[in-house]
């Protein structure tokens, strides 16, 4: 991953006045600033904010759309100390001018949030849509808000609240649904209001000023940061009657860092944050440690006020912190440097530019954009270009907001691949490439590298009615996910789009099953009767959709599997897995600790109980502890070290074919043969029985059966008529009241199964106990004689039947 920013100071913006020199009217113009930059309290307060100031404003700029996936443009809000509110527009993720929204006069600002006129559409509260509002906190302790009347362009100063708090406000945010607010102030309390600046209660009482506090995803909760510490109240008793009630009794609390806590965020179930100790950390809401990170060290000479044993140059403090949409990744930010980690707390982009002191990070919704506002007055915008993709020999990479570049390793040729819109979603697997632009999609074949440079025309294109949300690509299918088809009701089945690649057709959804949306960010996956709280899902790509099998990692660690069309869970490893991927092979790969284990999952239906021998576990050593899977195809996987190091280890590419044979059995031979090297004798003799049986059906049966399908052996055989046969399997494995209902309805070998039944207790000394066996045993006269002779006559029919079926394709 890289960001490339763009770094402007907001003082440069200001608008300028030319002037007449008064030496004489032929000199040329003096140039002159209306005021020397830069002016006092005319830089940032420190706080940006992205936000949809009009979803039906598209008479600005329309390709400046960091948001562009979610349909509606967002817009770069900035505060600057002399009270002006500003809106930052510009192209190519280039900051170029600035509108002012507002102004706040008499006073200097110090904070402010944001939300807008409509509810997030994959929000779940239940609230009205309201007009956009803008809250301001002041040095004076003060809170103004300001609202945008629909269809108006103009700011309504909706409410002030003098001496909201009793020093200065340090910080303002919205809950996720925007239904209410929180401020926080040098007086050391929190306090909650509705959108309207009505007070709701005191939510926090602290010994020392609050610099920051964050909602919880589910806004159920707050993490406030003051002094050293970090404290989370929980809101579950909050009133908002006139009986103000403290929430001290259901907080956790605990010391975070040796300096003031500077910055906080909260997303999903952990809490990072960042500190004068110059220390990043990320917490659980219990206030257990994950993981801590450090800033770079300043120049020499500087003195490190809090721990007077550290040598060298001491840690720059972290002065902002922020999580991305997804939670998947943070920001973090201290004086002239930003980084991006991903949620185990690794690094995988900085950058070291003249950020000066960064006070906001905030991400665009899709996650493509970061702003960094800095004090005094440097506002910077960063564009996330993603890792390169490789399928084969092929790679593809983002050039632009607009434009791919593919290139073929082999030969190192390479071309640009232009849009007209930006790109929102792109993906290459299966042998195509999709790429999602805010108005269209398009997928490329990819026959070869070189015929993909040589001719990139796209063999289907679809015209979008709304932006894509969502993009996965399959074999033979995409899916888009748009705004509008996301549905919190369990009910509605129809939530996405997919579509045949090759065709465009689109393809039905499922009707047996659901995905639904639970506690903001975890999956709960249900199917029929099985629930697991998922983290991640993943589907093996097998061109016949009755072998796929589907994958869940759950919350746990824990690793289950089933075949997609019969549920039938399995857990794979009992260690917790971290990473796990399929190939195009149908294997599947885990990384558990340092542990990479790879199971062949045969693409028929070889029962599941067999995984353990078809698996191969390799050592990848402590160094590669917590590592994640970054690809796995032909026979090789690419995992990515915790410090950002590659590493490939091969996976033998054979042995997934000579499992896949034997769970087709087109080859007895080979499937024998690799039974018996895993130590499967039963196996290798129910294949050596196999190979003697001439009737095709039978043969068909009992492979079936060797897979521990028994309903479908029996369903086959009394399709084409062998009701003994039939009758023969279901007394193998013990189902005798089937048998006998079988027997009974056929009015046939009603004597062969009671005779099998009996002769079956008697060798174990029992004696019967079924009311139904007991009622056949009294009413049928048992003939071995007789029973011989009938299974004869079915089995001299049988031969007649094959020797029938064979001898056209002998002649011919």
């Amino acid at each position: 991953m890289r960001v490339l920013f763009d770094v402007v100071s907001t003082d440069a913006r200001l608008p300028v006045v030319r002037t007449a020199s008064p030496k004489s009217s032929t000199t040329p113009l003096d140039i002159a600033p209306l005021w020397p930059a830069p002016l006092p309290n005319s830089g940032l307060c420190g706080d940006a904010e992205w936000i949809v100031l009009d979803a039906n404003d598209h008479s600005a700029d329309p390709h400046f759309s960091s948001s562009s996936a979610f349909g509606n443009r967002e817009d770069l809000l900035t505060a600057h100390r002399d009270g002006r509110i500003c809106r930052w527009s510009g192209r190519d993720s280039t900051l170029s001018t600035a509108e002012t929204l507002l102004t706040v006069s008499d006073t200097t600002v110090t904070c402010f949030a944001a939300v807008p006129g409509r509810r997030d559409i994959s929000e779940s509260f239940d609230h009205p849509p309201e007009e956009p509002c803008i809250v301001v906190g002041t040095e004076d302790g003060s809170l103004k808000c300001f609202r945008q009347p629909v269809g108006s362009q103009e700011w309504v100063d909706e409410a002030t609240v003098p001496e909201a708090h009793a020093l200065a406000v340090t910080s303002v945010t919205w809950s996720p649904d925007g239904s209410h607010f929180v401020s926080a102030g040098d007086d050391g309390e929190a306090k909650l209001w509705s959108r309207r600046c009505q007070a709701r209660a005191v939510v926090e009482k602290c010994d020392a000023p609050v610099a920051a506090v964050s909602w919880s995803t589910s806004a159920d909760a707050l993490v406030v940061g003051f002094g050293e510490k970090l404290r989370v109240a929980t809101l579950r008793d909050l009133v908002t009657d006139a009986n103000e009630k403290h929430l001290g009794r259901s907080s956790v609390e605990w010391r975070a860092h040796k300096g003031a806590v500077l910055t906080v965020d909260w997303s999903r179930t952990m809490i990072l944050s960042g500190g004068e100790d110059g220390h990043y950390k990320i917490w659980n809401p219990d206030g257990a440690l994950l993981f801590t990170g450090s800033s770079p060290r300043v120049s020499l000479g500087d003195a490190h006020p809090f721990d007077p044993a550290v040598t060298g140059n001491p840690l720059s403090a972290v002065t902002a912190v922020r999580w991305s949409p997804s939670g998947d990744t943070f920001a973090v930010g201290s004086n002239d440097w930003i980084a991006v980690c991903d949620r185990s707390g690794r690094i995988l982009s900085q950058t070291f530019r003249e950020f000066g002191l960064p006070h906001t990070l905030a991400w665009t919704r899709d996650g493509a954009h970061l702003a960094v506002a800095s004090t005094p007055s440097l506002l910077a915008l960063g564009r996330i270009i993603p890792d390169p993709k490789r399928w084969r020999t092929l790679e593809v990479s983002v050039d632009s907001d607009t434009r791919l570049l593919l290139k073929d390793l082999k030969s190192q040729a390479s071309r640009r691949l232009e849009q007209r819109d930006s790109i929102a979603h792109w993906s290459i697997a299966c042998d195509a490439l999709l790429v999602v632009t805010t108005r269209q999609c398009f997928v490329y074949k990819l026959s070869s590298a070189l015929a993909c440079l040589e001719n990139c025309q796209a063999a289907y294109v679809d015209d979008l009615q709304q932006p894509c949300f969502f993009a996965k690509q399959g074999v033979r299918h995409a899916c888009l996910v748009q705004p509008s088809q996301i549905q919190v009701d369990a009910q509605d089945r129809s939530r996405v789009r997919a579509f045949d690649i090759l065709t465009g057709s689109t393809v039905p959804g499922p009707s047996g099953h659901y995905i639904g949306i639970k506690e903001c960010g975890y999956i709960r996956l249900v199917l029929y009767a099985c629930e697991y709280m998922c983290v991640k899902i993943s589907l093996s790509q097998q061109e016949n959709t009755q072998w796929r099998k589907l994958v869940i990692l759950d919350d746990a660690g824990s690793l289950f599997l089933s075949p997609l069309h019969s549920p039938c869970w399995t857990r794979l490893h009992t260690s917790p897995v971290q990473s796990f991927a399929w190939d195009e092979t149908n294997a599947l790969v885990a990384i558990s600790n340092s542990t990479v284990v790879c199971w062949f999952v045969p693409a028929a239906s070889m029962p599941l109980d067999l995984l353990e021998e078809f698996q191969i576990t390799k050592e990848a050593g402590d160094k590669n502890l917590e590592s994640q899977i970054v690809a796995f195809h032909d026979g090789y996987l690419t995992m990515r070290r915790p410090d950002g190091a590659l590493l490939q280890i091969a996976v033998s590419p054979f042995a997934n074919a000579v499992f896949d044979q034997i769970a087709k059995l087109r080859e007895l031979g080979t499937a024998e043969i690799a039974f018996a090297a895993i130590g499967n004798t039963v196996a290798v003799h129910q294949l050596q029985c196999i190979h003697t049986i001439a009737h095709p059906i039978r043969r068909t049966a009992e492979t079936a059966l060797l897979c521990r399908k028994t309903d479908d052996a029996v369903h086959l055989l009394l399709e084409h008529g062998l009701v003994y046969r039939a009758l023969e399997i279901l007394m193998e494995v013990h189902r005798w009241q089937e048998a006998l209902d079988l027997a009974t309805a056929y009015k046939t070998h009603v004597d062969t199964v009671v005779a099998h039944r009996k002769k079956f207790l008697d060798g174990f000394g029992l004696s019967e106990t079924d009311s139904k066996f007991k009622a056949a045993l009294q009413a049928t006269e048992i003939d071995w004689s007789a029973i011989q002779a009938k299974i004869r006559m079915d089995t001299e029919r049988e031969e007649k039947a094959t020797n029938a079926a064979a001898r056209p394709h002998t002649q011919s």
